[in-house]
């Protein structure tokens, strides 16, 4: 329920603002100074409406105003005082008042400022649901932070996220680092602006300049039409250029330049168009080490690691399994159209007690897997089935992953003869299995297989598996 706030020094003033808000339903709460409305705010729900007067002994009305704005934007603030010049009204206005009101009005007036600002509380109401839609549509409720050091990041994100900086998520693959990215948009003041993700690694060499920053029509064979480029279709939102560290360096140059000037130019065109939009980059790579290897810009670099934030690994933070398992359960649930339950306290055991190597993208995959093969009304750790993995110390010493790390038939021997099967089946299986984790990304499939690209996709074409089954089920 509403309630209005009146502050006022005078008592008697007070009780007849408080009078003409009962009239209307609306409860009021009496202050005599801006010190004490100050601390009832800090406990604010959104549903309050200040009454607020000038002339007081500790803090005058614009000082309070000011202060009330800086913290409660949205909140209505009715000035109701006996000054009625008009610099005092306008100076008001400029502060953020909703509206003035001179002492001695008629109650009508007064009523119709206070039902005008009951509209406004339901109006941010409704705002907040719709953007906790959006949220929930655009993958914000998948941040989850329970353990502590999520909490920092979360805290560090929330001090950056309404700032120019150029943000750099770092982490390994499946961390979740274009949810963060996601977070820092749709919880920013460009939150109504479009948010564009721009996977480099998927985009092939020969395309990303046009992908990147448009075309015009003729500017290369098959240009039959003019092109917009993610940096003009981001305008005044915030563009995503995610595995920033697969891109050429003749691109790197084109990037640095369109960070330094604020301008991108579209292929075979002569006007440069401005860029708006806030730049978030991510990669799985450790940059330094690229510089230092010469793969990738040191001006570009420091460039984009202007505010780096690294996004720890899921085995670092097992605090965190049990709400990402619950959240990926109930979405699962609904994807699929199954009814359970939850998770038993095996099952839960079992999820934090894994290693997790590809993150949070690997629970989801679990979870969405377990759904499926799930036949009673609860998740139990028999039906997870999740596989044994040395830990990443051991793998890391030995240079090479073991099959049966990722194949417990393998890993303990085959009990009969009929149990064994050809290398070309394990190699198919390994490279869906490796393709699904990645979800569909093949630079980062063949990063962790240890080949090339190229030979991926000839070892994809030869047993038939196709990424963007994968890349499609993970959207």
């Amino acid at each position: 329920m509403p309630t209005a706030l009146i502050v006022d020094d005078e008592a008697a003033n007070r009780k007849l603002l408080s009078f003409h808000c009962e009239e209307l339903g609306i409860a009021s709460e009496e202050f005599k100074t801006g010190a004490s409305v100050l601390k009832r705010l800090a406990s604010s729900d959104g549903s309050e409406i200040v009454l607020l007067d000038i002339l007081m002994p500790d803090m005058d009305g614009f000082e309070l105003l000011g202060a009330i704005r800086q913290k409660h934007r949205q909140l209505p603030v009715i000035m109701v005082t006996a000054l009625d010049d008009s610099d005092s009204v306008i100076r008001c206005l400029r502060l953020g008042a909703t509206d003035y009101i001179p002492k001695g009005s008629d109650a009508a007036r007064l009523q119709a400022s206070l039902r005008n600002a009951l509209k406004v509380i339901s109006l941010n109401e409704q705002l907040s649901d719709a953007r906790a839609t959006i949220h929930s549509l655009t993958g914000i409720r998948s941040v989850v932070a329970r353990s502590q050091n999520m909490l920092d990041i979360i805290q560090l994100l929330d001090q950056v996220k309404n700032t120019e900086a150029t943000v750099l998520l770092l982490g390994e693959s499946g961390v979740g680092k274009e949810i963060f990215a996601r977070y820092i948009h749709f919880e920013s003041l460009r939150h109504q602006r479009p948010f564009v993700a721009v996977n480099c690694a998927a985009i092939p060499e020969t395309l990303f300049e046009s992908e990147l920053f448009g075309h015009e029509v003729g500017a290369f064979t098959g240009a039959t039409e003019r092109r917009t480029g993610k940096f003009e279709a981001a305008k005044s939102g915030t563009i995503f250029l995610d595995e920033i560290g697969e891109m050429s360096m003749a691109v790197q140059a084109r990037l640095l330049r369109v960070l330094q000037d604020r301008t991108v130019t579209p292929i075979g065109g002569n006007k440069e168009v401005p860029v708006k939009a806030r730049v978030i980059c991510a990669t799985n790579k450790r940059l330094e080490q690229e510089v230092a290897e010469g793969r990738f810009r040191r001006d570009l670099y420091f460039r984009l690691n202007a505010f780096p934030v690294e996004i720890p690994p899921l085995r670092t933070r097992k605090d965190d399994i049990p709400a990402f398992a619950r959240l990926f359960l109930e979405q699962a649930c609904v994807k699929f159209d199954k009814e359970i339950n939850g998770l038993t306290p095996a099952a839960l055991e079992a999820l934090v007690q894994h290693d997790w190597p590809g993150n949070v993208r690997e629970l989801e995959n679990a979870i969405e897997r377990a759904v499926l093969l799930c036949r009673g009304r609860d998740l139990d750790d028999v039906t997870l089935s999740l596989l044994p993995r040395a830990a990443p110390q051991a793998a890391a010493s030995q240079g090479e992953g073991h099959a049966g790390d990722v194949y417990p038939l393998i890993h303990r021997g085959f009990a009969t003869p009929d149990d064994v099967v050809s290398l070309d089946v394990v190699e198919r299986d390994f490279i869906r299995s490796a393709v699904e984790t990645c979800s569909g990304d093949i630079a980062d499939t063949a990063r962790r297989l240890g080949i090339s690209r190229s030979t991926l996709y000839a070892r994809m074409r030869k047993y038939g598996i196709n990424p963007e089954a994968y890349r499609q089920a993970r959207e």
